[in-house]
């Protein structure tokens, strides 16, 4: 039995680890948040005081965090991750960072002759307490196939995007894209009301035509259109992902405006006090501007 650690007990991180515990892995954990820690330990996981001790104990290190200064803070330093994780560990890295991030803790990791898996997720807090998350995943093949049983429990779908950091990058331009065709959307709904035309009918015109989209057909009507913006996917996470998508497309000399535009919305949203709110009410903000 491989002792696995968790780090990371978030919105997202604490139901994964659950999950792990409910399907019976020995599972250790860390985070800052004592209430999030209680509630693992009350499940079955074992609690250890520092991230030096958990790491030196465990076959696996998992870390789940918000971005990346909490990442490198966990992974790097004379009492971090990497310094002290027992040689062959595999580090499986689940944060939504910066690609550039992942590939220099990868290196570090292979320094130490550490494993190192990045591992983001795709959907919703819902899907994480259900165990159906879409896992993208960049590292060796062999890696993933020696953590293919814990991600199994945290997610219904597992996608191979290649070597590190690929995971993280797919994950990125998703996430943009997602925003992008929001940001489109929105304006397309203040037009079609302004106009005088039903949502009825520009949903049932889209549907047929090659503006057909998941947000349109599905996500608005679940949740924007019943005004229903229980938090699901928070704007400050949307905000930080489209953020990172921009700096890596600048640091590739890519022109990324339409993802810049999407940034742009979505700073002027949180200005506005509206990051902790699900990212749909963007609809909303943009339709009151």
């Amino acid at each position: 039995m491989q002792n696995v650690c968790f780090i990371g007990l978030g919105t997202m991180g604490l139901p994964m680890a659950l999950n792990l515990i409910r399907a019976g892995n020995t599972l250790t954990v860390f985070d800052l948040n004592e209430m999030a820690v209680d509630q693992a330990v009350a499940a079955g996981a074992g609690r250890v005081d520092s991230i030096r001790e958990l790491s030196k104990a465990s076959d696996v290190v998992i870390t789940m965090l918000p971005d990346v200064p909490e990442v490198e803070a966990v992974m790097g330093g004379e009492n971090g991750v990497i310094e002290n994780a027992k040689k062959g560990a595999l580090l499986i890295e689940m944060s939504t960072i910066h690609p550039d991030t992942t590939r220099r803790l990868a290196e570090d990791a292979a320094a130490k002759g550490l494993r190192f898996l990045d591992a983001p997720v795709c959907r919703s807090s819902k899907d994480a307490e259900a165990g159906t998350l879409l896992i993208l995943v960049g590292g060796e093949e062999s890696d993933l196939e020696s953590a293919r049983s814990l991600l199994n429990v945290m997610g219904s779908e597992i996608e191979y995007c290649g070597s590190v950091g690929s995971g993280i990058t797919l994950k990125l331009i998703n996430n943009t894209l997602v925003q992008g065709i929001a940001v489109a959307l929105n304006e397309a709904l203040m037009l079609t009301e302004k106009s005088g035309i039903s949502i009825d009918a520009l949903s049932s015109v889209c549907s047929r035509t090659a503006a057909s989209n998941w947000l349109l057909e599905k996500a608005y009507p679940n949740k924007v259109f019943k005004n229903d913006f229980s938090l699901g996917f928070a704007l400050d996470w949307a905000a930080k992902d489209v953020g990172h998508t921009v700096s890596l497309a600048k640091s590739l000399g890519l022109d990324s405006r339409v993802s810049e535009v999407a940034l742009a919305w979505l700073t002027e949203a949180q200005e506005a006090g509206l990051g902790r709110q699900d990212a749909f009410v963007l609809s909303k903000f943009m339709a009151e501007k």
